[in-house]
């Protein structure tokens, strides 16, 4: 079983996502709505893979990634920046080895990215 935390304030966006992954029998789906619960969840729990909402409740997604990425680096987990917003020129996202994806991609090219994370 794979273990994916998924960092999503928007519960719209987050079933969406939710509703891809669970298509897959094997990624378990961890759930985290803020940057303190993400935090919480990565110490909690065996994390594989982080994808991380830009936009978060009470704090910037990436606001928290450099907490995020000490603790994600020190267990060996990916991480995957996630926007709706049109962020193609944001030199912030996708850096220090994350990848990004915008949530807007069609179901078919987030399934094939998330595929491709895991092969």
């Amino acid at each position: 079983m794979i273990d994916v935390l998924l960092v999503e304030n928007n519960e719209q966006h987050k079933e969406q996502i939710s509703s891809i992954l669970t298509d897959y029998s094997f990624f378990n789906i961890i759930d985290a709505s803020d940057a303190q619960e993400a935090i919480d969840k990565v110490d909690e729990y065996n994390i594989d893979l982080i994808l991380l909402s830009i936009q978060t409740a009470y704090m910037n997604g990436l606001g928290y990634l450099p907490e995020l990425r000490e603790k994600a680096s020190s267990k060996s987990i990916s991480i995957v920046e996630i926007s709706s917003n049109d962020t193609s020129n944001d030199e912030n996202l996708g850096s220090e080895n994350n990848e990004y994806i915008s949530k807007s991609s069609s179901g078919q090219n987030f399934e094939s990215f998330i595929e491709y994370q895991f092969n």
